[in-house]
């Protein structure tokens, strides 16, 4: 069975680095993204079981993610995360 998927959406390249590290190490297939675009560019493509969506983006905040992914009927769960 393979590792579940974790999409991570956050501009901060830090807190992003830390995320998908510690995800790693406990057994998570990650894959790290930085703008809202580009989240739902490669949720076009790829299949994941979470999503950890930062709502403070450049050009495209979370919550504009959120609807864009409600519009295509797209059912991934997301974790919202703010600093």
């Amino acid at each position: 069975m393979p590792n579940p998927k974790i999409l991570i959406v956050e501009d901060d390249v830090s807190m992003s680095k830390v995320l998908e590290l510690k995800l790693a190490r406990v057994g998570f297939d990650t894959k790290a993204v930085f703008t809202g675009e580009e989240a739902l560019k490669i949720l076009e493509d790829e299949k994941f079981d979470l999503i950890l969506l930062d709502l403070i983006l450049p050009m495209m905040n979370g919550f504009e993610v959120i609807e864009k992914m409600n519009k295509r009927d797209d059912k991934t769960p997301i974790i919202v995360m703010s600093n």
